[in-house]
């Protein structure tokens, strides 16, 4: 992690800017990373522009006002924030039913973005909690576009209200 850390000239999308998007986007960025935040609904890119998260979380609000236009943008042009970037970040929530049953949808449709935008040499890292198995059928499909192409389960550790500090300073980090 060491290494990744110290590159901090790469280039991060961010696709889906719920809680767990908004944070990962303004650490990033925090951490001199050059950040591209994408979202379907233009009503939470227009907020974020402004300024103003979808949700609250301590110092989330401050840090994207610091980092706006400094190295963090947002946008709901998939082109913009998929292509030409070293690694992607699926950040979306996905919903589960009554009967734990998850609706992928909007991983199916973001993923159609990648393949549709992704540049060679790309690194996607999903965060979105999904069924098991999910990440490889999402590998084979990117790599019929690119086989240098490469993908990593990066789930989400946030803990609400303390999003940062769970985060910047994970006291765990899985990857798979």
């Amino acid at each position: 992690m060491r290494n990744f850390l110290v590159k901090n000239n790469l280039e991060i999308g961010v696709l889906g800017l719920w809680h767990l998007g908004s944070v990962y986007s303004a650490s990033l960025a925090k951490l001199g990373f050059k950040v591209t935040g994408f979202d379907e609904d233009k009503i939470i890119v227009s907020n974020l522009q402004k300024g103003k998260p979808p949700i609250e979380e301590p110092y989330l609000e401050e840090t994207i006002k610091h980092h706006l236009g400094k190295g963090l943008n947002f946008t709901s042009d998939p082109k913009k924030a998929i292509s030409y970037k070293d690694y992607l970040f699926v950040t979306y929530d996905v919903p589960v039913d009554e009967s734990d049953r998850v609706n992928t949808s909007v991983i199916d449709r973001t993923f159609s973005l990648i393949t549709e935008y992704i540049s060679p040499n790309t690194t996607v890292v999903v965060s979105s909690q999904l069924p098991i198995g999910f990440s490889r059928k999402l590998l084979k499909l990117l790599q019929k576009k690119d086989s240098s192409t490469n993908i990593i389960y990066f789930p989400e550790n946030l803990r609400l209200g303390n999003a940062f500090e769970s985060f910047l300073k994970a006291d765990r980090i899985i990857i798979g």
